[in-house]
């Protein structure tokens, strides 16, 4: 295997030491440079230069390996496996020099490797004789302390130029002496890797631009270093644009294609117009990716690469396994077993896509939240059509994450499901339990930008993981300690079978929601002749009520609800008492209008009907009348929510009105639409009407409009406009023709607060 000779970032380049030197110099140069960059790296046996025409190299690679250790199924038969992987790169390595790189995310989440942190796969790698590797998103799992453990444990360098580290634990490049050619090897990772772990565990390194570093870099390689390789871990994009962008370079060796939708999707091979080529190999350790380079040597004595050809060998059951690799497996596996082996229980689920949905419910239900939300990539789905094992939960959860609950605003978790939709990768796309993302309501309520929610996600989203950084926003965060696969499998052992369609029915937490609102308006209203023709007949209704003047109105609004799981119950009170004249100058006469009613309902958010009972009464009174109206109706029916903000119900209603003595019988038809506008606005219409099957079938339209837009804190401009229509066929047992109309602009400012509880 050929000797790692130069490695650094920022240090002279390293004078070339003379074969023929005293044993002792060569003592003090390792002792000087162990010195300056700590521990020294593989030491492998010193070959002396060629002095062929040509040599042959073999730059071995391999990349998001998963930390998958072991063989497994597939259609085509037996595939992966690492024993087979060291025996090939051994076998290799025998006939011919071998770089061996791993472009990152080698040690995990598989559940074998990840029982020992990635401790045995760093073996396998030692044993294999790998040279270097990119730590990605994956080596981060376990923080920085245990990838110096695993550094120290496998002896080769963790390379990354552009991640800056408190320590020497990252270095920025190697050159790798392979027998005459001198093989420059510089790290770079996309600065996304930082958000796709727990971006806790990287706190403490600098994630700078991969390009720019890439460029002042090269500066700082030895002047005879004859062929440069970056490896790299980012999307295909970036890749592709890194080798434009960067003259000096010759091949790049990458892994982390995350938009790629399938593994047989990875391109292995790109070549550029400029001759640079970009090799992959599809993950999971199915294939290893073999670069091999023929160098001719010039008449200076340098070396000069004039043949490249790429090409991947499938890891299967043609190769045979190394013995101590296959021990080395064989032993974890034996201690894995054994403590996965707990049979657990059934899930049940409609297709293995609903998974990250029972999950997020599970989360929901366990932690008291209104909403549950985790990311795709945190979870694998499984087979379920056999009972579970401990081992299958380790799968399922692929990663040892922990729950926290936090608070967002509406208008945090609006942002959220408007970043999913923009989002091209699988794994970094958000599941919401609780929040029906096509109406845009939570257990049947519409979302309130202004309202707070309790949610309930992982660690890993809640400190800005596949770059969530909304999460980070929330308030009262707290970390509640529950281990995500230690709650998925004690649900399974203790409450299974799971059952989908059982958790999301399962009733939320209690919520108590309060406000009220003060307002002062001018108002100009208008009535026409028919409505005055009603009054002097005695038909008294109270949204009729006034004249066509300007008045002055004052107004307090309340509501109170409580939401016990599924079913609603709320009560809303509106009071407007003010004067009104033939002009502003002219206020003279006292009004008032109240209005009171209390509908419980019962939210089914799955199946879109939510069955409703109301009462309600509607009472108006002008100075000077002779009667005050007072109307008292109750409704039984349902509400459907309908492209995302538009609420409508359908339902039977009686009403009593005690001026003429008469109850009518009929439908009522309700539609109302609210909708906030990016400034804060909030705009809300609401249409009742009513249509009456008894004699006097009368017929009722009230339509309310209302534009509030925030100015300071609780002060808000409102605008509102209502329009009302009424007919009647007879009045006392005596006919009358004509449809009653009023309609009204009410200008004003108002103050409010909401309050919400669980």
């Amino acid at each position: 295997m050929p000797p790692i000779t130069q490695m650094g970032m920022t240090l002279p380049p390293l004078l070339t030491l003379d074969l023929k030197m005293r044993f002792s110099t060569v003592l003090f140069f390792v002792a000087a440079w162990q010195a300056l960059l700590g521990p020294p790296v593989l030491p492998v046996a010193a070959q002396s230069p060629s002095n062929a025409d040509t040599v042959a190299v073999s730059i071995l690679h391999s990349n998001d390996v998963s930390g998958r250790l072991v063989r497994r199924a597939t259609a085509e038969g037996q595939i992966g496996g690492m024993a087979a992987r060291v025996r090939l790169i051994r076998e290799i390595a025998a006939a011919e020099p071998v770089v061996a790189l791993d472009a990152g995310s080698a040690i995990g989440p598989d559940p074998l490797s990840a029982s020992d942190s990635g401790k045995t796969m760093i073996d396998l790698m030692r044993l294999a004789g790998y040279q270097a590797m990119l730590p990605a998103n994956h080596e981060f799992n376990y923080g920085l302390d245990h990838l110096r453990l695993l550094q120290e444990k496998g002896g080769f360098p963790l390379l990354a130029a552009n991640i800056q580290s408190p320590d020497s634990l990252i270095r920025p490049f190697v050159v790798v002496d392979v027998g005459g050619p001198r093989i420059a090897v510089i790290g770079l990772v996309a600065p996304e890797v930082a958000t796709l772990t727990n971006p806790r565990r990287v706190a403490n390194l600098v994630f700078n631009d991969p390009q720019t570093t890439a460029v002042q870099t090269l500066k700082t390689l030895p002047p005879d270093v004859d062929y440069v390789i970056l490896l790299v871990h980012m999307r295909e994009a970036e890749a592709i644009k890194l080798a434009q962008q960067t003259p000096g370079i010759d091949l790049i060796v990458a892994g982390g294609y995350y938009s790629v939708g399938q593994p047989d999707e990875v391109p292995t091979a790109i070549h550029l117009g400029s001759g640079i080529r970009i090799v992959a190999t599809p993950g999971g350790g199915e294939r290893l990716g073999r670069v091999t380079l023929r160098f001719a040597r010039r008449p200076d004595g340098r070396y000069e690469a004039v043949s490249v050809v790429e090409s991947q060998t499938p890891i299967d059951t043609s190769l045979t396994d190394e013995p101590e690799a296959d021990r080395l497996i064989a032993r974890l596996e034996r201690s894995y077993r054994s403590a996965v082996a707990e049979t657990l229980g059934h899930i049940h689920v409609d297709t293995p896509q609903e998974q990250p949905l029972l999950i997020a419910y599970l989360m929901r239900n366990r932690t008291s939240a209104e909403i549950g939300i985790v990311n795709r990539g945190a979870l694998e789905p499984i087979a379920t059509d056999r009972p579970l094992v401990q081992g299958d939960v380790d799968r399922l959860v692929r990663f040892p994450d922990r729950l926290v609950t936090l608070r967002l605003t509406g208008a945090q978790v609006r942002a959220l499901m408007t970043r999913n939709t923009l989002i091209d990768r699988n794994s970094a796309q958000l599941v919401f339990a609780g929040l029906d993302l096509k109406t845009a309501t939570v257990q049947g309520r519409p979302l309130r930008d202004a309202e707070s929610y309790r949610i309930v996600t992982t660690e890993f989203l809640a400190n800005g993981g596949d770059d969530h950084r909304t999460f980070v926003q929330g308030r009262s965060t707290v970390l509640t300690g529950i281990e995500l696969r230690a709650l998925v499998a004690s649900a399974i052992r203790e409450n299974g079978p799971l059952i989908l369609g059982i958790l999301s029915r399962e009733a939320p937490p209690r919520s108590w929601f309060a406000g009220w609102e003060l307002e002062g308006a001018f108002e100009r209203n208008f009535v026409d002749a028919t409505t005055d023709r009603y009054r002097k007949q005695n038909e008294q209704v109270a949204f009729l009520s006034g004249a066509t003047t300007f008045a002055w109105n004052g107004a307090a609004r309340f509501y109170l609800a409580c939401q016990p799981g599924a079913h609603e119950l709320r009560l809303d009170q509106s009071m407007d008492f003010g004067q009104i004249g033939r002009n502003l100058d002219n206020l003279t006469t006292s009004t008032d209008q109240v209005t009171t009613e209390l509908k419980y309902r019962y939210l089914t958010p799955h199946v879109g009907f939510n069955p409703f009972v109301s009462v309600g009464s509607n009472t108006a009174f002008t100075r000077g009348a002779s009667q005050r109206p007072i109307l008292v109706r109750s409704s039984l029916g349902f509400q459907q929510q309908v492209f995302g903000k538009l609420l409508i119900g359908f339902a039977g209603r009686s009403q009593r009105d005690f001026v003429v003595d008469v109850s009518d019988f009929g439908t009522e038809m309700t539609a109302e639409l609210n909708h906030t506008l990016k400034t804060g606005a909030r705009f809300r219409v609401q249409v009742r009407s009513f249509v009456g099957f008894t004699d006097r079938r009368v017929v009722s339209v009230e339509n309310y409009n209302t534009l509030n837009v925030p100015l300071t804190g609780a002060l808000r401009l409102n605008i509102r406009q209502s329009n009302f229509v009424y007919r009647v066929n007879r009045i006392r047992g005596v006919p009358v023709s004509g449809v009653a109309f009023r309609t009204n602009l009410n200008i004003g400012f108002g103050y409010g607060l909401d309050w919400k509880w669980l």
